[in-house]
């Protein structure tokens, strides 16, 4: 369009502000994705913020600049031609988010002048917006297009007109028309069954009647076939198609019973029928969405044909349901469904929820089916938890959440059972998820009972929520519910009774049933090969050899979709056995073969192909394939891989920083990506920065350890003593392994609070392959004696005795709970040395008893620990030490005493194999070797020394297996002086 003349400016200018005049009358939902328009505008924005960023000095701040933040750069892109920009609308956005550095006044007002600098310059912003929006929206305004689905109220009305009209007796014509009023309120409650019968009736006293009206007929009809398709899940389907088809034919001028019609046809499986009406349809709305979707349902492409589809039906929610559960046939086509970019992904609709009614349900409640598909999709479930914290913290999880309960809410006491349940059973269930209430297995398992028709899902979430219990009888219950589902049903039921057999320690009986179920199909999908991963991982840990074994068959015998994930499982599969064998393969010319070969068709490929690089620890390659091009982000599902990746690279870590810097700023808050910021920030012993990467966690997300812990230990190095205080709270009810028990310890102890330390160190120590726990635990001794491990004159309630019967040593604990139990009462009131006897019926016969020793729990388990030491490392036997008392303070005499003196080593020299050793580079043996010259007791004493208050034998930044078998407790000549 030439655009030099005056005139033809006029009629631009009178055809943009008739689009923004519609779209404020309420038909926004007019204008859709629209790509050239959008495209050019995103040139624009992207111009216009490059120029601010050039002309006006930036400062680097932790913050995101106002115009790089996503909710400004969000109304930008909502700029319609014609109408001026919101500025008080992009303030308050702006200062609504804590996260964007706030602008002032003048600073919105020179990018807005920058901005509008450019739409003017631009010469096809104008004509792609007329271009793309004016004809059709003036077009649909015309013809006066109605919805898919007539509003009933409206279909109520001209029905009791046409029974007003009829030659019958004004009372009964009254009657009648009550009888209508009656039935709209019950489908308005959903009651479609007691509706239902109220039309039958209605239709027989009419035909008794012998009255012949075909308009009436066809609007009692269509109110049958709309009850009949509210009780069969609110869809056309195959029994109530007839009805609608039925209606039509008696009213065939009526458009919106053609739409039904074509869409019962459809049902019914007669293509030529249900293309021919929607021919009919489109030829009078050539924009009509029940027509488009008959012919996308019947397309041989259905992707390519959506080019096709007018721009302005792409852009329509209602459409893109349609065409969602047209293309999502399968699980690859699925997944392509969702991808971004397509042209049928919905996006999610925060605030855009109404009161929900009988007019509007439907399109909710389909709504609903697409985002759980959604989610299914991008957060598989795979593994025998509930939800990771992924999805807890994903938006559209939270969404969909509060879709569920206003569903749930619309749908009490109505007659739609298993409908109901099926939606109770939804909402149950993510609230399960997003609060961690057990109580809602307990109603998940109610509701579960009350469906008729289960699917896969219902059961893999059951199973999934009684895996919360880690008891023996919720995994007998999950199996059970999987058997009488019918465990070979579906690929994931096959899966999760595989992983509880397994967690039952039932594996060879797991293998077994997985292997008969893989064998025994036609063809694997890309969706089962992922999960073949998991079930390898898991068994390879457990079983090396079989794991092996069991997937070479998968290769000799499966179907694969393509050779490249064939390809992949043999690369993976070879890489872990080379690595068994200490040969790992050159892999680079598959990997490029593979790679080249990579189809977008199928994600999971993807997905496996980073699985294999991350095996055979090729971070290069991850980080060249997921590097995005400049001016992107990468994709937020590769996000964490791309940065383990970087994270375990070789090279500086400023590309690292900077990504997750970006990703804390702008997502929500990602506990996988806070992790490893931390650990990097550990690594590189900026605890100031840990610290306030660490609160910020706990603030931000769900309780976890590794944030406690990573807090305290920053608290530790910071002298935090304040933070310390304010927080020693967050550890109620959070279960610690040794290492954060340490670390707690050590933190309650620097900020003087000595009873709860102990109280966490003491917990820990009584477990005995908690060896650490248990060193630091006899260390103790020497800085809390006059707190804790005390030895009692007087036999108290909490204490712990120890007395001979006939020489052998016995054990007694005074519960205060059982004081009147036979073999406690006696001991009431006695003192150390003191002799007495039991008569009658202890022993059945008279006792005598000597009391050794009373103490309290923390001394017996000190006791417990020393009898329980053997082998120690130095060669020093224990038994060794002729300590000169029992108290603390003469074993700590003793101790001191015989160690001696601490040598004194060159501190350069030190320093630097310290920061070799804090590296991973070498180990603590060889620290001691070569710093200490094999003085155990001054390597203890330095590597506890300054602001470290207990010894960790492994560097923090270095993972390692914990150990998981009971290992006798050993220690050495040098444990015993820890914290001294």
């Amino acid at each position: 369009m030439n655009l030099n003349t005056i005139e033809e400016a006029y009629l631009t200018d009178l055809a943009i502000r008739t689009i923004n005049g519609l779209a404020r009358k309420g038909y926004n939902w007019l204008t859709g994705d629209l790509k050239p328009y959008q495209a050019e505008l995103n040139k624009v924005i992207n111009t216009s913020i490059d120029l601010y960023k050039q002309q006006y000095s930036v400062s680097e701040t932790d913050k995101i600049l106002f115009v790089d933040a996503q909710i400004f750069i969000g109304e930008l892109v909502n700029y319609q031609v014609g109408l001026s920009l919101d500025e008080a609308k992009l303030r308050n956005a702006i200062a609504g988010d804590s996260r964007i550095q706030l602008p002032s006044d003048i600073d919105i007002t020179n990018f807005l002048n920058i901005f509008n600098d450019q739409l003017a310059a631009s010469g096809k912003l104008k004509r792609l917006y007329i271009e793309d929006n004016y004809k059709e929206i003036t077009f649909q305004v015309a013809s006066g297009m109605e919805s898919l689905h007539q509003k009933l109220d409206e279909l109520i009305s001209q029905t009791q007109q046409n029974v007003s009209g009829l030659e019958i007796e004004h009372a009964l014509a009254a009657e009648w028309a009550q009888e209508l009023d009656a039935i709209k309120k019950l489908l308005y409650q959903f009651k479609p069954f007691t509706a239902a019968e109220l039309i039958s009736r209605l239709q027989n006293r009419i035909a008794a009647r012998n009255i012949k009206n075909d308009l009436l007929e066809s609007q009692l009809t269509f109110l049958l076939a709309s009850a009949a398709s509210d009780k069969e899940n609110f869809a056309v389907t195959r029994n109530a198609a007839p009805l609608f088809i039925k209606a039509y034919r008696l009213s065939p001028n009526n458009i919106e019973y053609k739409r039904l019609a074509a869409l019962g046809y459809m049902a019914m499986q007669e293509p030529d029928r249900a293309l021919a009406l929607a021919e009919e349809i489109l030829a009078v709305d050539e924009f009509d969405i029940a027509g488009w979707s008959v012919r996308l349902h019947y397309a041989e492409d259905p992707f390519t044909f959506l080019d096709k589809v007018p721009i302005s039906l792409l852009a329509k929610k209602e459409f893109k349901l349609n065409a969602f559960f047209t293309l999502a046939k399968d699980v690859e086509n699925m997944r392509c469904v969702f991808l971004p970019g397509s042209p049928v992904r919905i996006d999610i609709m925060d605030g855009e929820l109404p009161q929900l009614t009988y007019s509007n349900f439907k399109f909710w409640l389909r709504y609903s089916d697409y985002l759980f598909a959604r989610i299914y999709f991008e957060f598989p479930m795979v593994t025998n938890y509930a939800a990771s914290e992924e999805l807890k913290g994903a938006r559209i999880y939270h969404h969909y959440f509060k879709l569920m309960g206003m569903l749930t809410a619309i749908l009490d006491n109505s007659e739609l059972g298993n409908e109901q349940a099926y939606v109770r059973f939804r909402y149950h269930y993510a609230r399960l998820i997003l609060t961690g209430d057990q109580s809602e297995i307990h109603q998940l398992a109610r509701i579960y009972d009350q469906i008729d028709e289960k699917d896969h899902i219902q059961v893999i979430q059951l199973v999934q929520a009684y895996q919360l219990i880690e008891t023996d009888e919720y995994r007998d219950r999950a199996l059970e519910i999987i058997d009488s589902f019918g465990a070979d049903k579906h690929e994931m039921t096959a899966l999760f009774k595989t992983v509880i057999l397994f967690n039952s320690g039932r594996r060879e009986e797991a293998v077994e049933h997985y292997e008969h179920y893989i064998l025994g199909l036609s063809a694997i999908s890309t969706i089962l090969l992922n999960n073949l991963l998991q079930f390898f991982s898991m068994g390879y840990r457990n079983n090396a050899k079989g794991a092996l074994s069991f997937l070479q068959t998968i290769l000799e015998t499966g179907i694969f979709p393509n050779n490249e994930m064939k390809a992949l499982l043999e690369l993976y599969v070879s890489s872990i056995y080379a690595a068994d064998q200490g040969d790992r393969p050159a892999a680079e010319v598959k990997l490029d073969l593979i790679e080249a070969g990579l189809d977008p068709r199928y994600p999971e490929i993807k997905e496996f192909y980073l699985r294999t690089l991350r095996s055979l620890k090729a971070y290069g390659r991850i980080i060249q394939f997921l590097r995005p091009e400049p001016g992107k982000s990468v994709d937020s599902n590769d996000l964490f891989t791309y940065c383990e990746a970087l994270y375990f690279s070789e090279g500086n870590k400023l590309e690292l920083l900077q990504v997750l810097k970006k990703a804390r700023l702008t997502l929500p808050p990602n506990p996988m990506l806070l992790r490893l910021e931390i650990e990097l920030r550990q690594k590189q012993h900026d605890w100031k920065k840990v610290l306030e990467l660490a609160e910020y966690a706990i603030k931000q997300l769900k309780p976890h350890e590794d944030f406690i812990t990573a807090f305290f230990h920053a608290c530790l190095n910071e002298l935090a003593v304040e933070k310390i205080l304010a927080y020693k709270h967050i550890i109620d009810g959070i279960r610690f392994n040794e290492r954060g028990n340490l670390v707690i310890f050590s933190a309650f102890s620097q900020a003087g609070l000595h009873t709860e330390a102990i109280e966490i160190l003491f917990t820990s120590a009584q477990g005995k392959s908690n060896i650490a726990s248990r060193q630091a635990f006899i260390g103790s001794t020497l800085r809390l004696s006059d707190k804790v491990f005390r030895v009692y004159e007087e036999v108290l309630l909490g204490s712990f005795v120890t007395f001979k019967i006939s020489g052998e040593i016995y054990k007694v604990f005074i519960d205060p709970a059982k004081l009147d139990d036979p073999l406690i009462k006696p001991f009431l009131g006695k003192k150390t040395g003191e002799h007495f006897q039991i008569y009658g019926d202890f022993m059945q016969e008279t006792t005598f008893i000597h009391v050794v020793r009373i103490t309290d729990k923390y001394l017996d388990l000190y006791d417990e620990i020393l009898k329980q030491a053997s082998n120690p490392v130095s060669g020093l036997k224990l038994k060794q030490f002729q300590f000169e008392g029992t108290t603390a303070e003469e074993m700590k005499a003793t101790l001191q005493k015989q160690m001696g003196a601490v040598g004194t080593i060159d501190k350069q020299f030190r320093d630097q194999n310290l920061e070799r050793y804090n590296e991973g580079q070498i180990t603590f043996t060889e620290v001691i070797k070569s710093n200490f010259e094999t003085n155990s007791p001054d390597a203890y004493y330095f590597l506890t020394g300054e602001h470290q208050t207990f010894f960790q034998t492994v560097p923090q930044t270095i993972p390692h297996e914990p150990i998981t078998q009971s290992t006798a407790f050993v220690i050495d000549f040098t444990g015993v002086t820890l914290f001294y």
